[in-house]
């Protein structure tokens, strides 16, 4: 935050700086800096200021950084039912580049909802369109494979569907509409979700239902799983793997596989599963995790125990290192931190029996640790972290598999000093709370320290909840950066630092305030699920974007313009950038006094920008960009007695502002550019300045459905050089002002229309005013100028996370030379930007 507000500082200071800019009217030095990048805004006549969605935002206004798409983005989307329990995403062949490539299925026990881009769909719709009608089964043939379910409810769900649509003949007219709620098609009642790219499973009491491409189907299999669904995951292959009450089910293609205690499972009662690959498949069961790896199950682990090493005196003068063995307390406090002293002696003779060493008193060199040690209740959830850690919850709290070491969090060690019953100690130790919460902490303490005596002793160590992941651990899943790890527990949604060691609340997109159940990421969107609602947190898109521009074809074949830039966001920082611009200005001639020509030189310019946007306040936008520009229009090229070449070199600054204004759709951009010291190549006392201006706009999304889109916009690009003449009116300043329109349809994601128009009454000299122009004592004059006016068109491909972009400036001609075309037209732009 702190950071946040720093920039703010600096934005202000150098508006202010803006304010005061004063030079020449001329447009400066270094006027390849004005040539705006991507074919996407010339095509809209440049009027992208309040738009800048996209990696050239770079150069339009770096404020677009901290704004979605770039920066990340909370969605609600809220049902007005609640109970919302079973979650699922079916990705789908959408061309959207955000969550909305993804079909995100929700359930309660009873009813279905499909959240499809940014709407909610409880029900199939069908139209008939024969003109002899179509018959009830007919019907519920385009939606299901009748033959796989019960012929009893076959009959059912056609009286369901003419009841429904209040249908009276079983043979539907020609344009009847028809509505089946997706529930009619699962008749029992829900118990779990899960999917593959293509497929939606559904677990219910009475077995498991398939949705794909549109048909409803129940799962008949003779090896199918019949009764109750506990859980469904899916693998990196797509194969199903099934929870049940009488153990684990795994479809690979059309066969099926159960494994049970027979196989090595800890309990056939399976409660949660993670499958990190098709060949390592984490289950939790009411007795504890087990771990699939292609061959078997295993339920525990090689623990190769730690030695005390210490110098021990053998004589006068005279010592050895030597070695002896931990004892077994020792043992579990370095194996899992086990505080507790009923705990320890538990967990102690835990350790003998499963390793058959009952009587003994020490710890051999190696033992077999289960995973069950500390997991006294039935796991809830499981996951595996990028770091191979298995991170296990359940309704004690949370517990992490580190290779060889168990650590578990949210607990901490109490030293009793004085006897005392444990519904004392709990009533003094929580004061402040109620009755339900202080009953719900004693039985906590209980279970996870294994006591079962009513009093406790003076000196016995007790541990207790000491945070939030002590609660109830519903579901686990990737942060959002590195090996982040975000955990849903009774008590709020927790985010992991791994750098930090430190688990905190998620205080954003409205979840602070609610209980998040289930959890789900796919390519940078996360998935939410609540009681009523699904939250989605769409992260910022990483992009690069390149562009080649002949430049002024009419006037010179070897002048060329290039522009790459890539933006990234930062989790908790905002969005940075990076852009390089070049411009060729060919080869010239060198002359001497007498006109001979000595040589050629080439000539270019070149800048390096460096970007940073953030979310500055809600709707409102910062940006800056700091940038380091090198002019070499006669490199070697050396003059007078200092033999200084003719190169210059300057930094620059830009600052701009975005505004969500209080209208959907509606935003307001500004970019103050290129402030900073003037440039000078021979002689400092004739420095230029930069082509310093200041951009303003507005556009609005007038049309922003699911396939259509239509957004409108409008710039004004006025020269601060020197913001205001002293002999100009305001009326005069507004008419040398550029302005710009723009328009852009796109359709489906996929194909985007546009078209502009720009407004320029001062940028062409005309040829008879150059010599008055260039004079040192020149007064501005309008009449010196001719206005230049045009249109602009363009397209844009969108191809999966590519986007072809092309501009065309048409042929525009010289009102002064007849047949003749301005050096700015027939200019076409070519650009191409790539999204991660």
């Amino acid at each position: 935050m702190r950071f946040r507000i720093g920039l703010g500082v600096v934005i202000v200071l150098i508006g202010i700086y803006t304010g005061v800019t004063s030079a020449d009217r001329a447009r400066g030095a270094v006027l390849f800096l004005t040539i705006g990048p991507g074919a996407r805004a010339a095509g809209m006549g440049e009027s992208f200021v309040a738009i800048a969605d996209d990696p050239t935002s770079t150069y339009w206004n770096p404020a677009g950084l901290g704004r979605y798409p770039l920066s990340s983005r909370w969605y609600d989307f809220s049902l007005q039912e609640d109970g919302l329990k079973y979650f699922a995403s079916v990705k789908t062949s959408r061309a959207d580049i955000d969550f909305r490539r993804f079909d995100q299925w929700v359930a309660n026990e009873t009813s279905l909802w499909l959240l499809r881009r940014d709407r909610w769909f409880s029900m199939e719709e069908y139209i008939v369109e024969d003109p002899d009608g179509e018959s009830v089964n007919s019907i519920l043939r385009e939606f299901t494979g009748l033959s796989s379910y019960d012929s009893a409810y076959a009959k059912i769900l056609k009286q369901k569907v003419m009841s429904y649509n209040s249908l009276t003949d079983s043979i539907v007219p020609m344009d009847t509409k028809i509505e089946i709620p997706f529930e009619y098609f699962v008749p029992e009642s829900i118990t779990a979700l899960a999917s593959t790219e293509k497929i939606l499973w559904i677990g219910t009491k009475a077995g498991l239902y398939r949705y794909v491409s549109g048909i409803w189907k129940k799962m008949d299999e003779p090896e199918s799983p019949k009764g109750l669904i506990n859980i469904l995951a899916v693998d990196d292959r797509d194969n199903l793997w099934v929870g049940t009450p009488s153990g684990l089910y795994q479809k690979q293609g059309s066969k099926w596989k159960h494994y049970s205690t027979s196989e090595g499972l800890p309990s056939n009662q399976i409660t949660a599963i993670y499958a990190a690959s098709n060949r390592n498949i984490w289950v939790g069961t009411q007795r504890g995790p087990a771990n699939f790896k292609g061959a078997a199950w295993k339920t525990d682990f090689l623990y190769k125990v730690p030695e005390h090493v210490e110098w021990v005196e053998t004589g006068e003068d005279t010592s050895m290192l030597a070695k002896t063995k931990i004892s077994w307390e020792e043992l579990v406090e370095e194996l899992c931190g086990a505080k507790g002293t009923q705990r320890k002696h538990l967990l102690i003779a835990n350790l003998k029996a499963h390793n058959r060493i009952p009587e003994a008193d020490t710890p051999p060199g190696e033992i077999m640790v289960p995973y069950n040690l500390v997991l006294p209740a039935p796991v809830s959830a499981i996951y595996v972290d990028q770091l191979e850690r298995v991170w296990i919850g359940s309704s004690l709290g949370l517990v992490r598999f580190d290779t060889d070491k168990i650590k578990v969090f949210g607990w901490r060690a109490v030293t009793i000093d004085n006897d005392i019953s444990i519904e004392d100690f709990v009533n003094s130790k929580w004061s402040d709370i109620s009755e339900t919460t202080k009953q719900h902490i004693l039985e906590k303490i209980r279970a996870f320290g294994f006591i079962n005596n009513i009093n406790l002793k003076n000196g016995e160590v007790v541990e207790v909840p000491s945070n939030p992941v002590s609660g109830v651990i519903y579901d686990m899943d990737k942060g959002f950066t590195g090996s982040d790890v975000l955990i849903a527990t009774e008590y709020g949604l927790l985010r992991y630092y791994p750098q930090l060691h430190q688990f905190r609340y998620i205080m954003t997109g409205g979840l602070q305030d609610k209980t998040v159940t289930h959890l789900e990421n796919h390519s940078g969107e996360y998935w939410f699920g609540t009681n009523e609602a699904v939250n989605i947190y769409s992260q910022g898109k990483p992009g690069v974007s390149l562009m080649h521009v002949r430049w002024l074809p009419e006037l010179a074949e070897d002048i060329y313009y290039e522009y790459l830039t890539g933006v990234y966001y930062l989790e908790d920082w905002g969005t940075i950038g990076g852009a390089v611009t070049f411009i060729s200005l060919g080869k010239s001639e060198q002359t001497n006094e007498a006109g001979e020509v000595l040589g050629t030189f080439y000539s270019y310019e070149t800048a390096l920008t460096g970007s940073y946007g953030v979310k500055f306040f809600p709707n409102l936008y910062a940006g800056v960009n700091f940038k380091v520009i090198y002019s070499a229009l006669a490199p070697q090229i050396y003059v007078g007695h200092e033999k200084k070449s003719g190169t210059g070199t300057t930094f620059a600054v830009d600052i701009g502002f975005l505004y969500d204004g209080p209208i959907s759709g509606l935003s307001f951009g500004a970019c103050a550019q290129h402030l900073g010291p003037d440039i000078h190549y021979i002689d400092a006392a004739q420095a230029d300045p930069l082509p310093r201006n200041l951009k303003v706009g507005m556009a609005y999304r007038v049309i922003n459905t699911d396939y259509q889109k239509l957004i409108v916009a409008a710039d004004v690009n006025k020269e601060i050089i020197q913001f205001k003449s002293p002999e100009n009116s305001w009326m005069l300043e507004w008419r040398y002002a550029v302005k710009h329109i723009g328009l852009e349809y796109s359709y489906s994601n996929f194909f985007s229309l546009r078209g502009g128009y720009i407004i320029d009454y001062d940028f062409y000299p005309k040829s008879d005013s150059l010599e008055k122009i260039n004079a040192d004592n020149y007064d501005f004059d309008s009449g010196d100028y001719t206005s230049v006016n045009y249109f602009t068109f363009g397209v844009g491909l969108h191809y999966g996370n590519f986007t072809f972009d092309f501009a065309y400036i048409p042929r525009v001609s010289d009102p002064e030379n007849k047949g003749a075309n301005l050096p700015l037209s027939n200019i076409q732009r070519f650009s191409m930007t790539m999204e991660f």
